[in-house]
């Protein structure tokens, strides 16, 4: 298992954001795609899925 820092990173962004993807794109100036790739491939590489929770703002 390789472990990409920069994939756990936006992960992290994404779980401050309350699972909001499109909030940690926003506060990362990233797109949302691009966001949901780097969670993907994060997801792949531990041979995992995550679970958000609800979506609340983040700033």
């Amino acid at each position: 298992m390789k472990l990409n820092l920069h994939r756990l990173w936006v992960f992290e962004q994404v779980v401050e954001c309350g699972g909001g993807f499109s909030a940690a794109a926003r506060k990362l100036y990233m797109s949302q795609p691009s966001v949901s790739q780097h969670v993907h491939k994060l997801e792949v590489s531990l041979r995992t899925t995550s679970s958000t929770g609800p979506v609340r703002a983040c700033g």
